[in-house]
């Protein structure tokens, strides 16, 4: 059968597992219930091959001896279902309670199902071959077991092939049906790919393949003797989400200590286990809490340094990640003592895949901990197999390619530099004696190290020890995050067998050949072995996996690395520079091509970047001659960028059509860098200067053509831009002709129309657009520039020497809105992009700097203020970790720069500095809405890499982060990172080498910024910066808002008695640096400032609305009921008079809460819903009235287990009604303040519901929320429920498409001031004892399910049950509760 047919029972008859009922329901995901019904009704091709099956296994059954025997008769009959013995079987007595205590032990009788299971699948095997609907032969020579491992065997029986064609139709057409309701189609299915690895998000497959994992899922459910099938399809293969789960867990579990895993009690007894060991640990450690070992400062500080360091991690650094891996490490410590920083490499993949477990938060790192120890204990390799299998990926590498394996050898034994100290060499030693014992190891690669021992340098230098590291960090520490995933993907579903681990070893050293064939000793080799890898595609690794897997040479992977056809730019100049040269568009496709008579359409070239490697003298000849050539080079040697210029002519035939200069100065973006040796001169020295010019755009619009002079098959005859680079001498006006490069301009593009009577077709002339890195000629440019030469000829003596180039852009100007100007105009501050990615083509590289250098830090922008802030400015300190109190600097933005993002001029020089130096930048701001002096944000820059001694001279894109570090704790680079992000908002600087003249800031649009993972906006906060850009004052600049802030204050201070008088320009930023002055506008006795309102950073937009998430209930009356919060929004007076929108915003939201926590009590329920998105329009005086309800119901779950059961009423009533029990009380909340969304988590207090509601036409017109609920408490209208209950229930502003993306809530408890606050907190202590919401279900299911609790399959399917019909049935109800009110 095909993987359709064996969607069907694993046994042949649907009825033998517990009823045939029980697998008209089998998969619990609708498509495939649906689909497998329809192959199981009447008139059907199953119905003839099941009653032939079924009538054979009655004759085979008869003539057994299990037949004869009572408890093994009634066992089959119970196994086969009530309706299958009713059936065929109804002459038979049937007997049940003979298989139950005290008759016969649990253990017996379990021991009896399995043993008649495995019968029945024997006789169901010999029927299924006798009629010939097995693959294979009908005497019996195909195995049953092959019916699923190749299921496209070919069936003699033409009724199975038959039901086979019938089965596939119907499955495929319920999948595609079930694809498109969710937005996919199949054909998306099968092209599933995995995507680019750059990509951050770890979601790196599709939503088609994740519902189809779903699906697979819940068939490995069903049917768990499948897992080895789908595991051998979908071999190399990146799992979706979904299946990642379900499979990286069944695969951990199964390698338990345990011989056999069967059943999901092993599941339950090893977590029962586990958790026993943890508790004992804690008391044996004296400790109260398992996430806080003795160790967890050293777990700790392993672990931010792994994420510091680890390519892949580094994304998830800050977040929730870290805290988890620590706290799961100290869990894991707690139960077995075993700590080792490499299972922080070990987690994080299982922190991946288990990143959506369900359950509390708190319990996450208890689940990562479990399976961490099984990891551990039973499934990953040990060091001996570890060192084994890196030993035999070598030899294989021996045998594959020599030429390589040979060539690492040599590396590894040049310049070896390496400190035996810092390694266990006796341990690598005994782990390489016990690797060459195991049977599978390579004797002759183990043999050619046996001298190791007594030469630990060459031990540890040999690269059998970084494959070694390779395969004990799970790869984690050397690829990308998409990589690894693919790769512990093939290690599961090959139950960890170490010919994966042997291939990947051997994929991944065979796609670095041509990395590892440019290194030269054993450092460059180190690099390549510890850096490169993450550079890897992922989908080269798969496609080098799966060459390997099957068999292919090892010869060929090296041609699998896409790397290969990239053309890389250098940012710095180790070889010779040989762009490849531009593709242009000569060959006619038809016949001859005629040019049209035209003008051309306008071409500009825009953003130049430099890259020039400028000849320095010889010291010698300096001293020993006299030469202008020596005065031009020693002129040279003191560049200055500013002294360079850019010129673009547009020439054809050698005449010029017309000559274009770039009009700003040029700007140093990276420090100079000096080499010694290049390949004409190995003994001479050059320096490496990168020159941008990035806010010129030099546009022609004039230029004029002949058609009949203007041929594209010969390249001389084209119109080319010569770009001209010069550098003006001192002492006149000399230019010096550093270079100069060709681009061609145009190229033809067919009219598509047809040829004339002689055959020839038009065409016209096009822009040849976007942007082409060109390599620069040295020297003058000669008068007839030809496109044939492709490559510079340089001499040794020429100033320009090999690898300089420049960058440009070619564009149409007509098409790109740019106008035909010499230079740009600046973009319009609507244009401001919301966030531009880091350009390594533009931007800096870290550079070798010496401390006593110095640098000069520049403040350049701050971008994308908040709603509530107005006027800013930037403090500056460069500090120590052990000295944070230095005086700061101060920063002012320029007048006429944008408001909402402004600019400045800033420039700090540090003359000398230390290593571990930190700029600490703050932003103060004055609170629009209170008019209070705060701090916005703050963000810490490192200067300096601690590893490589580098200078981080570039551009940077901070986060700002609200709040300041604690001062008792010594100041690091990762201080701020535990603060919350302020949203949208970041701080641009540069650290650049000390300069004679102020740099001006490069555009942000074009790409020099960095921006780290943490800058890189979330969805949401993209959603903010997009409100931020709708707002009325977008357009404003800072003096307008300088100009409204005095106006406003001069007349609040005056009463509005007199005019203000407007501030003079010249005068502005002295008042707003006097405006931000702590001293004179802090409070007495307060010295800080506090922090800007982060819940109010962004304004109500009623198209983005807000979120309610009712999260329990706690205290309340609720025993022995079903509970729901029912919410509405009252809308205050003026938000009633408004009409809905025509999106439907403005409505009167009601809704209910769906989901419960079923292990929450009945006194204190929790649900689980999403948060509920609403949309009212915005009114102070509006808000959300909450009404607790309880219903009396009870569940009586189906006899058969063949579905739903019902729900009757109090006292077994068929209807369930509202009584006085189940008025629970309610509450209010406020929705809006101060023109935001009133955000946070609210704890408030439950009132006496005593259904009559008349006074919620007062709330709407109440000022003050909580002064009206005290006033008539006090007036007896409203009272306090006598439980002292409470509700808790969190807001948040819908610019954060989700919670965890958004501000952090404040706790919001002062409406319990509404009595005694004591009171409620006693009543939600005492709220923890009782029965949970699960023993609705519970109390009427089998004794032995109550005892498994919720942990129990058939509890978990009735809980799905019972919670659809509650929702149908409190839906019903609630039709009531509008008679009473709450309209």
């Amino acid at each position: 059968m095909d993987d359709t047919s064996a969607a069907n029972s694993g046994n042949w008859s649907h009825g033998l597992e517990g009823g045939e009922g029980a697998s008209f329901r089998p998969f619990g995901v609708h498509w495939l219930d649906s689909a497998l019904q329809e192959t199981l009704l009447p008139g059907t091709p199953w119905e003839q091959v099941e009653e032939k099956v079924s009538r054979g296994l009655i004759g085979k059954l008869r003539s057994s001896q299990e037949f004869k025997d009572m408890e093994k008769k009634q066992m089959i009959l119970q196994l086969l279902g009530a309706k299958f013995v009713e059936r065929y079987l109804k002459d038979e007595l049937y007997v049940p309670n003979i298989l139950e205590p005290p008759r016969i032990t649990l253990l017996k009788r379990q021991q009896l199902q399995r043993t008649m299971q495995k019968f029945l699948k024997d006789k169901l095997d010999d029927v299924a071959r006798f009629h010939d609907y097995l693959p294979g032969t009908p005497d019996g020579g195909g195995e049953s077991s092959q019916r699923g491992e190749d299921s496209r065997q070919q069936l003699h029986s033409v009724e199975m092939r038959v039901t086979q064609e019938h089965m596939t139709s119907v499955f495929q057409k319920g999948l595609n049906r079930h694809l498109a309701m969710n937005g996919f189609t199949a054909e998306q299915a099968r092209t599933d790919n995995i995507p680019d690895p750059s990509l951050p998000s770890m979601n790196c497959w599709s939503g088609a393949s994740n519902l189809l994992g779903h699906s697979l899922c819940a068939i490995l459910q069903r049917d768990p003797n499948r897992l080895s099938y789908i595991c051998k399809r979908l071999g190399g293969k990146q799992l979706p989400a979904s299946l990642r789960e379900f499979l990286w867990a069944e695969m951990l579990l199964r390698h338990n200590d345990s011989t056999v895993y069967t059943e999901k009690t092993t599941e339950k007894s090893l977590r029962k286990t586990f958790a026993k060991m943890v508790s004992k640990g804690k008391l044996e450690l004296k400790i109260s809490k398992a996430t806080e070992c003795p160790i967890s400062g050293l777990i700790k500080k392993a672990v931010q340094e792994k994420y510091d360091k680890t390519v892949c991690m580094q994304q998830y650094k800050g977040t929730s990640y870290t805290s988890q891996c620590s706290e799961a490490l100290n869990v894991l410590y707690t139960y077995n003592r075993s700590y080792e920083p490499y299972l922080v490499h070990w987690l994080f993949p299982l922190q991946i895949a288990f990143h959506d477990i369900g359950g509390e938060l708190e319990d996450h790192p208890y689940e990562l901990a479990f399976y961490l120890n099984l990891l551990q204990s039973n499934t990953f390799p040990h060091w001996p197999e570890i060192y084994a299998i890196a030993e035999q990926a070598m030899a294989r590498l021996q045998s594959g390619d020599m030429e390589l394996y040979q060539h690492l050898q040599t590396c590894s034994t040049t310049n070896v530099k390496v400190d035996p100290k810092e390694f266990m060499v006796q341990l690598l030693e005994d782990e390489r004696k016990k690797a060459a014992s195991l049977s599978w190891a390579t004797q002759q690669n183990s043999s050619s190290t046996d001298g190791l021992a007594d030469n630990s340098k060459s031990l540890l230098a040999n690269p059998v020890v970084f494959l070694r590291k390779w395969v004990g960090e799970g790869f984690v520490s050397v690829l990308d995050t998409q990589a690894v995933l693919l790769i512990w993907d093939q290690c599961f579903m090959s139950d960890w067998n170490r010919r994966v681990l042997e291939d990947v070893c051997l994929a991944l050293v065979l796609l670095l050949r041509r990395d590892f064939m440019e290194a030269t000793d054993y450092h460059q080799m180190r690099q390549v072995f510890l850096l490169t890898p993450c550079k890897l595609y992922t989908a080269d690794i798969q496609a080098a996996f799966k060459h390997l897997q099957g068999g292919g040479a090892a010869i060929e992977v090296p041609d699998l690395d896409s790397r290969r056809l990239e053309t890389n730019v250098p940012t710095t100049t180790p070889e010779p520079y040989n762009p490849v040269p531009i593709p242009i568009n000569t060959a006619p496709p038809q016949a001859d091509m005629m040019i049209k008579d035209q003008k051309l359409r306008p071409v500009g070239v825009t953003n130049f970047h430099l890259n020039l490697v400028i000849n320095q003298p010889d010291i010698r000849k300096m001293e020993d001659e006299d030469s202008p050539q020596l005065d031009v080079m020693d002129q040279l040697v003191n560049f200055q960028p500013e002294r360079l210029s850019v010129s673009v002519a547009v020439l054809h035939k050698g005449r010029s059509l017309g000559d274009r200069k770039c009009e700003n100065n040029g700007v140093m973006v990276q420090a100079p860098s000096l080499e010694r040796g290049n390949p004409l001169n190995e003994d001479g020295y050059t320096k490496t200067y990168q020159v941008s010019f990035s806010s010129d755009s030099l546009t022609f619009d004039d230029v004029i053509l002949q058609a009949s002079s203007y041929d594209l098959k010969f390249k001389e005859n084209q119109a080319v831009a010569l770009i001209t680079v010069t550098y003006r001498l001192l002492g006149g006006h000399e230019y010096l002709s550093l270079g100069w490069a060709k681009l061609p301009l145009y190229e033809y593009q067919d009219d598509n129309a047809p040829p004339d009577s002689n055959g020839t077709y038009c065409a016209s002339l096009r822009v040849q657009l976007g942007k082409k890195t060109l390599p620069l000629f040295p020297g003058e440019a000669p008068q007839m520039i030809s496109l044939s030469i492709a490559d510079p000829d340089y001499e040794v003596d020429d100033h320009l020497q090999p690898g300089s180039y420049v960058t440009t852009t070619c564009i149409d100007p007509s098409d790109a809105g740019i106008p035909s100007e010499s230079t740009s105009s600046p973009q319009p501050q609507a244009e401001e992009p919301l966030w531009v990615p880091y350009d390594s083509d533009i931007g800096e590289r870290s550079t070798p700097w010496k401390p006593d250098q110095g640098f000069d830090l520049y403040i350049d922008q701050v971008r994308f203020l908040p709603d509530n802030a107005t006027i800013i400015k930037v403090t500056a300190r460069i500090v120590q970790p052990h000295d944070p109190k230095v005086a700061d600097v101060l920063a002012t933005p320029l007048l006429d720069s944008p408001a909402r993002c402004p600019q400045f001029e800033y420039r700090d020089t540090t003359e000398k500095a230390e290593e571990t130096n930190l700029v600490v930048l703050r932003v103060y701001t004055v609170d629009k809405v209170t008019k209070e002096l705060v701090a916005l944000g703050a963000a810490i820059l490192p200067l300096y890499d601690e590893e490589e001694h580098l200078l981080h001279m570039a551009g940077f894109q901070l986060p700002l982060r609200s709040g300041i570090p604690d001062e008792d704790i010594p100041l690091d680079k990762a201080a701020l990172d535990k603060l919350p992000i302020v949203p949208g908002t970041s701080i641009l600087v540069r650290v650049l080498p000390i300069s004679k003249i102020f740099i001006p800031a490069p555009n942000y649009a074009s790409g020099y910024y960095r921006n780290s993972y943490q800058s890189k906006p979330t969805e949401s906060h993209m959603t903010v910066m997009e409100h931020y850009k709708r707002q009325d004052n977008w357009v404003e600049t800072v003096q307008d808002t300088i100009e409204n802030m005095h106006m406003e204050e001069t007349q609040t201070s005056q009463d509005g008695e007199a005019e203000a008088t407007p501030l003079a320009r010249e005068a502005m930023t002295e008042w707003l640096i006097d405006r931000l002055q702590e001293d004179k506008h802090l409070p007495e006795g307060v010295t800080t400032p506090g922090d800007l309102d982060l819940t109010r950073c962004v304004n109500y937009d009623l198209s983005c609305g807000l979120y309610v998430f009712v999260r329990m209930t706690p205290g309340v009356k609720g025993t022995g009921l079903y509970t729901h919060a029912v919410c509405q929004v009252l809308p205050g007076r003026r938000a009633a008079d408004l009409d809905i929108t025509s999106e439907g915003y403005g409505v009167v939201d009601r809704f209910h809460t769906k989901q419960h926590k079923f292990n929450s009590l009945q006194t204190a329920p929790q649900w689980k819903d999403p948060p509920k998105h609403i949309h009212p329009h915005y009114d102070t005086q509006s808000v959300l009235f909450i009404r607790i309800i309880g219903l009396t119901l009870l569940y009586k779950p189906d006899p058969n287990q063949e579905g739903p059961g019902v729900i009757r009423g109090k006292h077994g009533k068929k209807r369930v009604q509202l009584g006085p029990e189940s008025y629970l009380g309610w509450t209010v909340l406020p929705m809006f303040d101060k023109g935001c969304v009133a955000q946070g988590t609210y704890i408030l207090p439950i009132f006496q519901d005593d259904t009559n509601l008349d006074f919620l036409e007062d709330i709407g017109r109440a000022d003050n929320l909580l002064t009206w609920l005290k006033s008539n408490i006090k007036k007896k209208v409203i009272k306090i429920n006598r439980q002292y209950a409470t509700a808790v229930v969190s807001v948040f502003d819908g610019h954060y498409h989700v919670k965890a993306e958004s501000v952090p809530l404040p706790k919001r408890d002062s409406f319990l001031d509404v009595d005694d606050f004591e009171k409620f907190a006693e009543s939600a202590q005492l709220g923890k004892e009782g029965p949970q919401i699960s023993q609705h279900i519970l109390r009427h299911l089998p004794k032995e399910v109550q005892d498994e609790e919720m942990d129990s399959v058939l509890y978990q399917q009735e809980e799905k049950y019972f919670e659809q019909l509650a929702l149908i049935v409190f839906d019903e109800v609630l039709e009531d509760v509008k008679e009473i009110g709450l309209k």
